[in-house]
């Protein structure tokens, strides 16, 4: 029977039907880093076939990677809960970079899938990408900054991540010492300035949470010249006409204060009119070189010599030297002290300290017939006129007991506490009074040595006596050991062996040729022992050792006194030894 009174309302509820397929609780995509925990934790639930939610707990879901590839970590099962939701906690990706599809899956429910973008992950290793074993110049920039990569654990490269760049100590400087790793994962150094030191110098990068570091070595050399200077020899006294002694070293210099080798200087004679045995000389490897044997102008005065870097005309520099006349004493017995003219027998000079009554004054020059003026002239001719010569006559090698009957001091005697020879040949007491007797000879008292100079490592002493020696008393062993003083004195004041010329004797009538061979042979060993040029005046004027002479043309016809040409001879050697000693050493 139909109802009447109508209109009837009914109300039925809905229910879920049975779960039939799992749902992604939030957005279907999310980002995460590689080996990281999901920020986002993944979570889907029970629907039915509706898509109604289906709150039924204990259904166990499992996740894996259904494309792109890696390896998941965590809890991989999860089971539903109260609400139908199962949520994975601790799940993690790892893996290169990309794209990655995670299937959620149960047993007879249709799957539900997650898109994940793959980022990189924790930085875990930092690496060279470029810049190392380069070569550089001391205080420049590197040519090429050096670079690192940072990286996850499978090997992603990671962005924004600041590595520290340190140069290690004396390996310069970085405009700033850090750099953000760019899309690629790489950090480059800002503006590496090497150090000034010569050798290897270091840089390293790191980063936080990476113990590991990385290490740039350059190996560094000097920079391009900048400098030059004298170093050695500037300013040294130099005779005249002849070669620089100490050799001059120029040093090349970079920018920061290297030595820079293998740089060609050019040399040149700035003033003088002297000559190089070269024009130019390569730098050794700490930058220097030497200037060319360097043989003076004639003339006295500052002489220089410019060095030029080859290519770099700007960097010179000067050396000065200062040419100043030669020296010489000849301190020797009457055949040093008188001048004959050919082989005539009259004395034609004497010196101004001579034993004999004639002697000149102080301002007589040199006669060209003594070995002094001769000395004077060969040089003037051969060098230069920047030449002085004084001749000082001695009667004997030693001390009082050698004076003749006029009184005139030997050798070693001593005048307020100075030898004739220190006063006269090392300038001890210049000037120095000899202490002579008054008598014919010496009527105004003793004579001033007014030419006495004190030497130089320019000059030279010659050296001839002992001839006398024998008449006065004196023994052969006492001659050697007197000239073997004056060696040492000479020396002692430091003055070079090689430059105290020393002579044998020549003949003397009435010696026998026991004793003035002996004499001559000791000279000779005194000589060799010492290390002092010889001239063997008993060679060449005699075949016996100095008992007889060769010939009539070696004497004047008094026996006693060599003639001019011997004097010639002689006063070439004393030349070309003093030109030897002198010449411009090879550097």
């Amino acid at each position: 029977q139909g109802a009447s009174g109508g209109p009837f309302s009914f109300t039925a509820t809905g229910l879920p039907g049975s779960a039939s397929k799992l749902s992604y609780l939030r957005s279907a995509s999310l980002s995460a880093r590689s080996g990281v925990a999901f920020s986002e934790k993944p979570a889907v639930q029970l629907t039915d076939a509706y898509g109604n939610l289906v709150k039924v707990a204990g259904v166990a879901v499992t996740v894996s990677i259904t494309s792109g590839g890696g390896t998941l970590a965590g809890t991989t099962t999860a089971s539903t809960d109260a609400l139908g939701i199962a949520t994975f906690t601790d799940l993690s990706l790892q893996g290169t970079v990309g794209a990655r599809t995670l299937t959620f899956a149960s047993t007879g429910l249709t799957g539900a899938t997650l898109t994940v973008n793959l980022l990189a992950g924790e930085p875990t290793s930092i690496s060279s990408n470029g810049g190392g074993g380069q070569s550089g110049a001391a205080g420049e920039p590197i040519s090429i900054q050096p670079s690192v990569v940072v990286r996850d654990a499978n090997n992603n490269p990671l962005s924004g991540v600041t590595v520290y760049f340190t140069p290690l100590d004396s390996s310069g400087t970085v405009a700033t010492p850090t750099s953000v790793t760019n899309e690629f994962g790489i950090a480059t150094a800002n503006q590496w300035v090497l150090g000034e030191k010569v050798g290897t110098q270091t840089m390293v990068a790191s980063t936080v949470g990476i113990t590991t570091t990385v290490s740039f070595s350059v190996a560094v050399a000097p920079g391009p010249p900048a400098t030059i200077s004298v170093i050695r020899g500037d300013r040294q006294s130099v005779p005249a006409g002849r070669g620089v002694q100490t050799t001059i070293y120029f040093r090349v210099f970079d920018r920061v204060g290297n030595g820079v080798p293998n740089v060609r200087v050019n040399f040149a004679v700035a003033s003088g009119n002297g000559t190089l045995s070269s024009s130019s000389f390569v730098t050794f490897p700490n930058g220097v070189a030497a200037v060319p044997s360097w043989t003076l102008g004639k003339f006295t005065g500052n002489q220089t010599v410019v060095g030029t870097v080859n290519g770099f005309p700007s960097v010179k520099a000067t050396a000065t030297v200062v040419a100043v006349p030669i020296k010489i004493v000849t301190f020797g017995d009457s055949n040093t002290d008188y001048g004959y003219l050919g082989t005539s027998p009259i004395i034609n000079s004497i010196s101004y300290v001579s034993s004999n009554p004639n002697r000149q004054p102080p301002s007589t020059p040199n006669n060209p017939t003594q070995v002094a003026g001769k000395v004077e002239a060969f040089w003037t001719e051969q060098y230069s006129s920047a030449v002085v010569v004084v001749n000082h006559g001695i009667l004997g090698s030693t001390s009082g007991e050698a004076r003749s009957s006029v009184g005139a001091p030997g050798a070693r005697t001593v005048v307020n506490g100075v030898t004739r020879f220190g006063g006269e040949v090392l300038g001890l007491g210049n000037p120095w009074n000899g202490g002579e007797p008054q008598s014919s000879s010496y009527v105004f008292g003793p004579i001033t040595r007014v030419k006495s100079f004190t030497p130089t490592p320019n000059d030279f002493v010659y050296v001839s006596i002992g001839t006398n020696d024998g008449g006065k008393g004196i023994p052969p062993l006492q001659t050697i050991a007197n000239l073997t003083w004056m060696i040492d004195n000479w020396v002692e004041f430091g003055n070079s062996a090689s430059h105290f010329i020393l002579t044998t004797l020549p003949p003397l009538p009435g010696a026998t040729s026991g004793v003035e061979g002996e004499v001559n042979k000791q000279i000779r060993a005194l000589a060799a022992q010492k290390g002092v040029p010889l001239i063997d005046i008993a060679a060449f004027t005699s075949n016996d050792n100095g008992v007889t002479w060769k010939g009539a043309e070696y004497q004047v016809g008094d026996g006693i006194h060599y003639s001019e040409t011997v004097r010639d001879w002689i006063a070439s050697r004393i030349v070309a030894i003093m030109g030897a000693a002198t010449a411009a050493p090879t550097p």
